[in-house]
């Protein structure tokens, strides 16, 4: 088992997201949470030590960093793919 923690943004985020958007995005969390990775988690380029996972028929995305040592993950953005979704992402 995976502790799953949201930062302050992606707590904003979840909660302006559609209710059915809100219950995908939910279960994709405790998928994390369960296994730590979801079957289509790709690391992103610019930020080696963050990953994104697509739900909601992949129109939106999950950024999070894995640390393996004390098995957390940390979701940093909830957000609609669009040209913004990884603009001006800066890690915590």
């Amino acid at each position: 088992m995976w502790k799953v923690r949201l930062t302050t943004q992606a707590q904003r985020q979840f909660t302006k997201l559609p209710k059915a958007i809100q219950r995908e995005c939910a279960s994709l969390l405790l998928d994390l949470r369960e296994s730590g990775t979801t079957w289509d988690s790709e690391q992103l380029r610019k930020h080696e030590r963050y990953e994104r996972a697509k739900f909601a028929s992949r129109r939106y995305r999950i950024l999070y960093r894995v640390n393996k040592t004390r098995r957390t993950i940390l979701v940093a953005r909830i957000a609609k793919r669009d040209s913004k979704t990884y603009t001006g992402f800066n890690p915590v």
